[in-house]
């Protein structure tokens, strides 16, 4: 379960000061009394091996932040000392919670270097800038490429395939059932890597269209927003904007703000967001979102956006001694893990507070399954205010109403589920994602904002533009189509990254 990337070093974490709450919010709030410091840490530490210490304690911050922490045996019963690593400690928490099936329901817990904290809080990552995907089975495909990345630099576009990676043509997607998978592991470990040689077919429809070179993995700035544009159908405006993470609200509303402007500017009424590819990022950016996304006549008091519910040792204020260790400097001063996580959980509503213009009469979301955790949240926030003026066009998007809190634990950042949010009428059960109103094909053959690609001509067609003002119709060619597990592109092993915070804040009303 560990996710060990390793492109940016671990000082974010010194003194727990670069720790973040997913899945929270980010109001500026004030404590609601000294935390109970709950029972102390074993009286034999001391006679403890450096391992016991790390089991000792990943075991009773787990249970202490735990949203199903009464699901875990207790330390009698789990004898967490016994584990042969926090690894596998960790990993044997959070098989416990089952869902209606009987099947593991936190399949979202992980243990981290920092990387992720990185990637959101700073805007940066560091790769190659392209993730891919198979239209056809025989070669994988660009489905995105961020702008400033060592490939896009080099000219990498959505639509590519790959016809040639170190000189290897074999990429044929072979899981099961076509393969053990070496063709597919061969290419992740091609991507992970500090350098490769790429051969790419530029035109899908001409495989005589080539091009080779050599792309190194760069650390780069993200540039969340993909494209954007508005389309003008006989005089009528509709917004479209392709937005890619949530990198902290900072860094992502240079590249919002003018959109919302133009939209206004424009009398934009209608608008499709294109999520498709967005596993998620920082609380702040999903409420930014909501408020340029809501109607202006949700704003106030009584004008709710979203609710948080705690584990029980939160809501009950009987955390460990284990937790008063972390701390964090916040506006009123240093404060402890459970001064800061009882504070949040007596002050757990976010309500609205719209100050842009935009008033918008319909909104499509384009999803799929690679659309997870602050998405969703920004979807279900809106949900209760539009009602079945806001579509889903795409697929069942991945299914994350919970969120966690980066803890500097046992050499590691650990992001153990702490918090579950519901929407102003009480809706948050989607751990199997939301279906899609209108099923659609990503197509990767079209650009983002191409009206030929299926996903973006369902939007439009949703919203009153007739096939005709679409003009020709692409020919749609099913392929067999998975999403590729590089580092950002692998939802089924934790590439989301979940809704970021930074706890410098408390909260008052």
């Amino acid at each position: 379960m560990l996710n060990m990337r390793v492109f940016f070093s671990r000082a974010l974490l010194a003194s727990a000061l670069a720790s973040v709450m997913l899945f929270s919010c980010k109001k500026d709030k004030s404590s609601s009394g000294d935390p109970d410091p709950g029972p102390d840490p074993v009286d034999s530490v001391a006679t403890l091996t450096p391992l016991q210490k790390s089991l000792d304690t990943m075991y009773h911050i787990f249970t202490d932040v735990y949203l199903w922490t009464n699901a875990v045996p207790d330390s009698a019963t789990l004898k967490p000392l016994s584990f042969n690593s926090p690894e596998a400690l960790f990993d044997k928490m959070i098989t416990y919670q089952k869902d209606d099936q009987g099947n593991n329901l936190d399949h979202y817990s992980f243990l981290d270097d920092g990387t992720v904290s990185g990637e959101i809080g700073e805007g940066k990552i560091g790769d190659m800038g392209f993730f891919i995907k198979y239209y056809y089975r025989d070669l994988p495909s660009v489905n995105y490429c961020y702008p400033g990345s060592p490939a896009y630099i080099k000219g990498v576009r959505r639509g590519w395939l790959i016809a040639k990676i170190n000189g290897r043509e074999a990429l044929d997607y072979d899981y099961a059932p076509y393969g053990n998978g070496d063709n597919v592991n061969f290419i992740v470990n091609a991507l992970n890597g500090s350098s490769a040689n790429f051969t790419f077919i530029r035109d899908y429809s001409n495989p005589n269209d080539t091009v080779s070179m050599t792309i190194s993995s760069q650390e780069y700035s993200i540039k969340p927003v993909l494209s954007d544009t508005v389309y003008n159908f006989s005089g009528r405006k509709i917004g479209y904007f392709c937005f890619n993470s949530f990198i902290n609200a900072d860094l992502a509303t240079p590249y919002l703000d003018p959109i919302f402007t133009k939209f206004s500017s424009e009398g934009v009424k209608q608008v499709v967001v294109d999520l498709r590819y967005n596993g998620g990022g920082a609380v702040t950016t999903a409420e930014y979102l909501s408020n340029m996304l809501a109607p202006a006549s949700v704003t106030g008091a009584n004008s709710v956006m979203y609710k948080e519910t705690y584990g029980p040792k939160v809501n009950n204020k009987t955390m460990s001694a284990y937790s008063n260790s972390i701390k964090f400097q916040t506006n009123i001063g240093v404060i402890t893990l459970p001064d800061l996580l009882y504070n949040w959980a007596f002050y757990n509503t976010t309500n609205y507070s719209k100050t842009n213009g935009l008033d918008l009469d319909n909104i499509i979301f384009i999803v799929t399954g690679s659309t997870a955790s602050a998405s969703e949240l920004v979807i279900n926030n809106l949900k209760p205010y539009f009602n079945d003026r806001l579509k889903l066009v795409g697929d069942t998007t991945y299914g994350k109403p919970v969120g966690f809190m980066a803890l500097p634990v046992s050499g590691y950042d650990m992001y153990a589920v702490s918090v579950q949010n519901v929407n102003a009428s009480n809706q948050g059960e989607y751990f199997h994602g939301f279906n899609p109103d209108i099923t659609a094909f990503d197509d990767v053959r079209f650009n983002f904002a191409d009206t030929r690609e299926e996903s973006i001509a369902k939007a439009l067609i949703q919203l009153g533009v007739s096939q005709a003002e679409l003009g020709r119709k692409a020919n749609i060619e099913r392929r067999t189509t998975r999403l590729m597990p590089t580092k950002i592109d692998r939802l089924g092993e934790h590439g989301f990254k979940g809704l970021l915070l930074n706890p410098n804040d408390l909260r008052k009303q």
